[in-house]
């Protein structure tokens, strides 16, 4: 399994087409806010002299959360290709066993997402540090690596789902661009939470990756705006964190960070074996 996956990590760092695709959605979630929605954003909200800070933090947080569904999706561009290849069909009569093939593309996967992300940390970090003076990172180190190793897991299991159906890279590509068009939606970039509507914000609620976007948006913002926010009250300062996505609420109650790793855990392991028992079928069909 581990051969295999290295053999899957060299097609795919070679390829710089299924790098940068992978990077796709954060290049236009990145651009789109540097030229319309950072000042709609700041025009929208007031109360602190750190709202440009807790802002691009928030922004930070919210591209951290969907770096490992792009990355890991780009990375199942080389089990697609084998599969357009009829590559797999060799597989079946190679060395290596079904859990052997299927484990090496995983943790290709989960490999690349946690480099990817772990980069973008680093650089939207010293942005950060450049242009504000704030570590972000600083004590929460063990708690961000935690998450992204959650995430990434979490979501190279959902991922996979949705490309197991796939066959060619032309309907991989399309499926890249559909999933980076939605999820900026979906983790509250395009639209923070409290602006949706209530059945919409019931609907991203229901999405791992809106969890995962919580998380880290609760570690890398919330003490800023908890100290930021102090002289407008409690209940102006959770209103702020429901209205921007930093906590999910569901009847008057807040979901805390242990229900948002249940769901995350809960709804990968579910599509992890769906995943399986779709895979080891078709295996057993090609034979």
């Amino acid at each position: 399994m581990i051969s295999f996956c290295m053999r899957n990590l060299n097609i795919f760092f070679k390829d710089r087409a299924a790098v940068m695709l992978s990077f796709l959605a954060e290049i236009i979630i990145v651009l789109l806010y540097i030229l319309f929605l950072r000042d709609n954003l700041l025009g929208s909200l007031s109360g602190s002299e750190d709202i440009e800070l807790i802002t691009d933090a928030w922004m930070v947080s919210g591209i951290l959360a969907i770096t490992s569904v792009t990355t890991t999706m780009g990375a199942y561009a080389v089990m697609v290709e084998d599969k357009m290849k009829r590559i797999d069909k060799d597989f079946i009569t190679s060395p290596v066993n079904e859990t052997g093939i299927l484990g090496g593309y995983i943790l290709c996967a989960v490999i690349i997402g946690i480099i990817m992300t772990l980069l973008l940390l680093m650089v939207s970090a010293a942005y950060i540090e450049i242009r504000y003076d704030r570590n972000i990172i600083s004590g929460n180190e063990m708690k961000l690596l935690f998450v992204i190793l959650l995430t990434t897991f979490a979501n190279s299991s959902v991922v996979m789902f949705f490309v197991s159906f796939i066959r060619n890279s032309n309907a991989l590509a399309a499926e890249c661009t559909i999933i980076g068009a939605l999820i900026g939606f979906l983790t509250g970039i395009y639209i923070p939470m409290g602006q949706m509507p209530e059945y919409v914000q019931a609907v991203v609620q229901c999405v791992p990756t809106a969890h995962g976007a919580v998380l880290f948006r609760r570690i890398l913002t919330e003490d800023m705006i908890d100290e930021s926010f102090s002289a407008g009250g409690s209940q102006g300062t959770e209103a702020f964190k429901e209205m921007m996505g930093v906590i999910f609420c569901r009847d008057g109650s807040v979901l805390t960070i242990r229900g948002s790793i249940l769901f995350i855990v809960i709804t990968s392991v579910f599509l992890f074996f769906i995943t399986m028992m779709f895979f080891y079928g078709r295996r057993k069909l090609n034979r």
